[in-house]
């Protein structure tokens, strides 16, 4: 086995790191603080074939009582969040809920009041839709990027990953989300938000939800039934019912407590007699809602509808007659030889009543052992797409040449970097639809590191051979696509 990245820990207790204290030890552990980071440990794990999960503050997750045999990564060292403009702000997905609601709080944005006190990070409740107080996140969200397991960075429109209550696309797709844009525009007083923020939290209290660790509402509601999940369940007569030290609340029976020390077998025990009964006795189904991760009985699996969920595997262990949920990743029998594919961060810092559909990707067409040996052979392929009624942002000025052009960056261009963490110096590529490039190498302070002419000459002879460009430039064209 490889040597694992300094940031990764051995040997770590899940009941210690998780909001419902539930779950037995993961043989790696890792909270990053960089996307460098997480793909470095991403990276690590699949070269040693170990399965991967992702949490978290685990506030929807239930970790199994097994050992986890692989590597368990935190989100929580994501936190950093800026605003594009006034309306518009970027989080990273390990910032809490209460936290982005604080953010907005202090801009007098009141959007997002019903998130606070609401457990777990804003990256989770992205990825679920989580809904609340007649709020869902769907309302706020414009743009989300995420990584999936094959290191792919996206960036995806809200309109494509929210289906519906608490359905998303990501719920059934290995991706992390990175990152979330929110557009936060109802202005209230701070006095006013705070008092919103306060009823929140009075309601979470009156209902009990902090006196002992829960996931919150263990299956979703079915709206077919007509009555939430947790009335049916009272009705039912599960309101402090017990199995272990797990037990249901006697205030909302669509929670499961963690008394002491509780198993993840007794909390699906229950869940799965609640499960049960609904169906025997309305005949109806009720879906977790709760994330079980790691490996389970068959009994417990089936029981519980963890099918439902996705991401599930059986065992490669012929003798062990359990089944994986809940993974980011599974190891298979042959590494997974896929290259990476990225698509940028998107964001543009204008009209914000404006949709620009602006996108870049990235394609690694070579393995870098390969492309050391053979360097004048293509290795990266850089593609800018954007519909023709967003070309107004580039400068038509001098569009009628073609080629190198000196200074390119005054006028509106694509851009991309190339830099490493050990090196002072990196290289800047820019591009714009009218065919016109630029290659630039700086050291540090943006100084150029070779003369006009020689650089021009160098890229010239051993980059632009593979510069292809792909427009007509008409106007009825819908696409415009630069590949470098």
């Amino acid at each position: 086995m490889r040597i694992e990245p300094k940031f990764i820990e051995k040997n770590v207790r899940l009941s210690h790191v998780s909001y419902y204290k539930v779950g037995g030890d993961a043989l790696f552990f890792t909270k990053p603080e960089t996307i460098s980071d997480l793909t470095q440990s991403l990276i690590w794990a699949k070269e040693n074939n170990l399965p991967i999960a992702i949490m978290g503050e685990g506030s929807n997750s239930l970790f199994s009582d097994d050992s986890f045999k692989g590597l368990i990564i935190s989100l929580g060292g994501l936190r950093r969040y800026f605003w594009i403009h006034d309306e518009l702000l970027y989080v990273e997905s390990g910032l809490s809920n209460s936290e982005v609601c604080e953010i907005a709080y202090k801009k007098s944005l009141s959007d997002i009041f019903w998130l606070y006190k609401m457990p777990g990070y804003i990256g989770a409740s992205v990825r679920m839709n989580a809904r609340c107080y007649g709020h869902e996140m769907s309302e706020f969200v414009t743009h989300m990027v995420t990584l999936d397991d094959c290191g792919k960075l996206k960036t995806y429109h809200a309109k494509e990953i929210f289906y519906g209550y608490k359905k998303t696309k990501l719920m059934n797709s290995p991706e992390i989300v990175l990152g979330t844009f929110l557009k936060l525009s109802s202005k209230k007083s701070k006095k006013d938000i705070r008092q919103l923020m306060q009823k929140c939290l009075d309601d979470r209290q009156k209902k009990h939800h902090f006196d002992f660790p829960s996931c919150g509402s263990t299956f979703k509601n079915n709206y077919s039934i007509g009555i939430p999940s947790g009335q049916i369940f009272d009705k039912l007569g599960f309101k402090g019912k017990r199995v272990g030290n797990a037990q249901v609340s006697p205030y909302h029976a669509n929670f499961i407590w963690n008394l002491d020390n509780a198993r993840s077998a007794d909390i699906l025990e229950l869940a799965s007699q609640m499960k049960s009964k609904v169906h025997s006795e309305l005949g109806n189904d009720v879906e977790l809602e709760v994330q079980p991760i790691g490996k389970f009985s068959e009994d417990i699996y089936h029981s519980c509808g963890m099918d439902a969920l996705g991401r599930s595997h059986k065992s490669l262990e012929d003798s062990d007659k359990k089944f994986w949920t809940g993974l980011f990743y599974y190891p298979k029998e042959k590494k997974d030889t896929q290259l990476g594919e990225i698509f940028n961060l998107h964001y543009l810092s204008l009209d914000s009543s404006k949709d620009y559909d602006i996108r870049s990707k990235l394609v690694q067409l070579r393995s870098l052992s390969d492309a050391l040996k053979k360097p004048e052979q293509a290795f990266l392929k850089w593609t800018v797409q954007l519909k023709s009624e967003d070309l107004f942002l580039f400068d038509k000025k001098n569009s009628s040449s073609t080629g190198y052009s000196d200074r390119l960056w005054e006028n509106s261009v694509a851009e991309i970097f190339f830099a490493h963490p050990s090196l002072e110096h990196y290289c800047e590529f820019e591009c714009n639809p009218h065919g016109q490039w630029l290659a630039l190498e700086f050291e540090k302070y943006r100084k150029r590191r070779y003369g006009i002419e020689k650089e021009k000459t160098f890229f010239e002879n051993y980059w632009q051979k593979n510069i292809e460009y792909h427009s007509d430039f008409s106007d009825s064209e819908k696409n415009r696509l630069i590949t470098f």
